[in-house]
């Protein structure tokens, strides 16, 4: 009734079949669509299949039994006529001799001499003769179906195994009618004990698949719907398993698969408000930056050697920061642009990037290692951007003082630029996700975004070079960077 009710009141607001489905809750879907179900009926199924297979050798069986049996009290009533004169018994006594081994005639070969009893009742229209001495399982198969055929209204005559010694022949002749009846009780025990052999194991088996598979599978389905509907909602990712089985397997990869889709949405999410923002301070950035490179170019005209030093690297440094306003954050919305290259002074790179992060008034000591006049094929822009992010990172690292370390030299076919710090270094966590964006380190920063270290691998990767982590510990961190001496090549 209440199913009724549902399906009236989904069709009134004409919901197509296939939405009407998905829409009816699970209780009210047709039991061939549980899982649970399925497994019950499939059980039940192949139980009963092989109950089946069984049920031909066992009716064959009986039916073997039964004239096994029935021979043998035909043996013994054949054994009256030795105690009799003249081997011969009356007609009174032949008849219930014969009456009680349930057979129409006996014929018995014993000692080299013929007894029989009944000779004068054998029928004429016997159709069958069966041989049931080491008969094989399928022979006995086709005659128990040959009884069933002839629903027990004929006679046969049936050879058996003697059971008395010096007997070397036993033949009786008996109507099936008995025979027949006493198959069709047994095949309807057989059938009934089947069915519930069947009932009962198939639903022991689904009991315990549904408490093994069912459940495990239902609570993963359940998540799986929930976590669609709302995968940014942390209590929707599915709780840790323990099972050690393909379940579980399967429930862990979920939830890290579930985890991982979790934190590419943060850092979308981040990447579109970053992206947002950028876009609205951009123009009025620009103008600020244009402002402050006019005051710079003044200045460039006061005649004092260390004024105009410093002016000149403040020009390139808001060269750079108008570019980069210009372009709207390249990084996360659209691809840096490729390298232009040019023979860089790596040396006066490196101290130049010591004099923006004003590292001469630092606690951290700077130690430019890079041979002077260290000639390098790369875009300046982008390599000092490269090194910029490295040595700023290392230095907001740094809790009071310490030292980094700027390197290079040919290795091979590629230069090896090396930056070594005294800072903390990096658990295996965060190693494992360094150079992804948004990552947050165990390494102390002072309002970083997480950006630096991937905008230096994607560079890199730009001039077809490598960055990698070396080494890392509590007593500092190496990291390498192998750019190309031919990037041409």
């Amino acid at each position: 009734m209440e199913e009724s009710l549902f399906v009236s009141k989904y069709a009134a607001l004409k919901v197509p079949s296939k939405g009407l489905y998905k829409a009816m809750p699970e209780r009210y879907r047709p039991i061939r669509s549980s899982l649970r179900s399925k497994i019950l009926i499939v059980t039940v199924l192949f139980v009963m299949l092989v109950e089946a297979f069984v049920y031909f050798p066992a009716i064959a069986t009986f039916r073997e039994t039964y004239l096994s049996q029935t021979l043998k009290a035909a043996q013994i009533a054949a054994m009256s006529l030795e105690a009799s004169p003249m081997n011969r018994v009356t007609p009174e006594l032949e008849r219930n001799l014969l009456a009680a081994s349930g057979v129409v005639s006996i014929v018995m070969r014993r000692n080299d001499q013929s007894r029989m009893l009944g000779f004068d009742q054998m029928p004429s229209d016997v159709e069958t003769v069966y041989d049931i001495r080491g008969a094989a399982i399928g022979s006995l198969i086709a005659d128990a179906m040959e009884t069933f055929s002839a629903e027990g209204d004929r006679y046969i005559s049936v050879i058996g195994e003697p059971i008395l010694k010096d007997t070397m022949w036993i033949e009786m002749t008996v109507y099936e009618e008995e025979l027949y009846e006493a198959m069709i009780a047994h095949s309807n025990n057989l059938i009934i004990l089947s069915a519930l052999i069947s009932f009962s194991t198939g639903l022991l088996v689904y009991l315990c698949l549904h408490w093994v598979v069912v459940r495990p599978m239902r609570r993963l389905k359940k998540n799986i719907v929930r976590f669609q509907s709302n995968s940014e909602d942390p209590k929707a990712v599915l709780p840790y398993s323990k099972r050690r089985d393909e379940i579980g397997v399967v429930s862990r990869e979920l939830r890290s698969s579930q985890q991982h889709v979790q934190q590419s949405l943060k850092q979308k999410q981040r990447l579109a408000e970053l992206g947002e923002a950028i876009s609205k301070i951009n123009h009025d950035l620009r103008g600020m930056l244009t402002t402050a490179s006019l005051a710079s170019s003044t200045l460039a005209r006061v005649e004092d050697p260390k004024i105009t030093r410093i002016t000149g690297r403040l020009e390139r440094a808001l060269t750079r920061a108008i570019d980069l306003c210009t372009r709207t954050l390249k990084y996360g919305s659209a691809k840096e642009p490729d390298p232009v290259f040019r023979e860089v002074n790596l040396h006066d790179l490196a101290s130049e990037i010591a004099d923006s992060l004003n590292m001469g008034d630092s606690p951290v000591e700077f130690h430019n290692a890079v041979p002077i006049d260290y000639l390098i094929p790369a875009d300046p822009d982008q390599l000092f951007r490269v090194i910029y992010n490295l040595v700023k990172n290392s230095l907001e690292a740094m809790e009071v003082e310490g030292s980094i370390t700027v390197a290079a030299k040919p290795v091979d076919d590629y230069h090896q630029i090396r930056l070594c710090d005294t800072g903390p270094g990096f658990n295996e966590e965060a190693q494992a996700k360094l150079f992804k964006p948004f990552v947050s380190t165990t390494r102390k920063t002072k309002g970083g975004t997480g950006l630096g270290l991937a905008i230096a691998k994607e560079m890199v990767e730009a001039h077809k070079g490598t960055i990698e982590l070396e080494e890392t510990s509590q007593e500092g961190s190496h990291f390498l960077i192998y750019l190309p001496i031919n990037p041409d090549s």
